[in-house]
């Protein structure tokens, strides 16, 4: 099979054939469930950006409570690109707390190995109150983050009363616009701050790690690219760690018409 970047007509051909038949706005049938189907560009990004509430982002409160509140899925990506983005996204949020983060992340991602098994269950009644092994377990490592998250949030807080200072990186940043609302209603409560790392983990984990997953690909099918930039970042960095001011010199790296 050639590599080709329209992947919808063989990942989702009866979804391509239905709106070839009935028009890019329709609707079809998945078993007794009545499902429309839109695929207008502008009526997708309108709907996406409709703030009426109508769009709903998690079908089960509860699962969602425990991974976070917003729109997250998760995908079986390579655990290396899974290690790299969570050291990534660590050092974003919390900077110098880097090694709680990396162990935020290392729950976070049994806890979505572990909601994926509960999935198959949730049509079950009160599935989620039995004390199974999984649902103990799920709600042990939701303490833990929450614990591990309030803790830093706490330290990060006093930090700033002694010096004034929040830090640069997401949680410094959520932080010190609390700081200059004041006690304003638009202030965010602890529980939300926390709420938005946890988002932030899944929302970053997920895109971040598929992006070098179809960038591979991508080098995949056109190796010369591939064999330019290798060369380009040995003549930068020879057998040097690589640093910023090297980043900003890989020309073809950076391209926008290469990317």
């Amino acid at each position: 099979m050639p590599l080709c970047h329209d992947i919808v007509p063989r990942v989702a051909p009866h979804l391509v054939n239905i709106v070839k038949e009935h028009g890019n706005v329709c609707i079809t049938w998945f078993g007794p469930v009545l499902r429309m189907v839109i695929a207008e560009p502008k009526l997708v990004r309108e709907i996406l950006s409709d703030k009426s509430g109508h769009f709903e982002k998690f079908t089960n409160k509860r699962l969602g409570k425990l991974i976070a509140l917003g729109l997250a899925s998760y995908d079986d990506i390579w655990e290396d690109f899974q290690n790299l983005t969570g050291d990534v996204i660590s050092r974003t949020s919390f900077g110098s707390s880097f090694m709680e983060g990396r162990r935020i992340f290392q729950l976070q991602a049994e806890q979505a190995e572990r909601i994926i098994k509960a999935f198959q269950y949730m049509y079950i009644p009160g599935y989620l109150f039995f004390p199974t092994e999984n649902n103990k377990r799920m709600k042990q490592i939701n303490r833990e983050i929450e614990g591990l998250l309030r803790g830093i949030i706490e330290k990060r807080e006093r930090a700033m009363e002694n010096d004034g200072l929040g830090g640069d990186d997401l949680l410094g940043l959520m932080l010190q616009s609390n700081k200059e609302r004041g006690t304003s209603r638009m202030r965010m409560s602890t529980e939300d701050v926390i709420e938005e790392c946890k988002l932030f983990y899944f929302a970053g984990m997920e895109t971040t790690s598929v992006l070098l997953t179809w960038t591979l690909v991508v080098l995949g099918m056109h190796p010369e690219w591939q064999d330019r930039a290798r060369e380009e970042v040995l003549s930068v960095f020879g057998k040097d760690k690589p640093n910023f001011d090297g980043l900003s010199r890989l020309k073809t790296a950076s391209d926008d018409d290469t990317v």
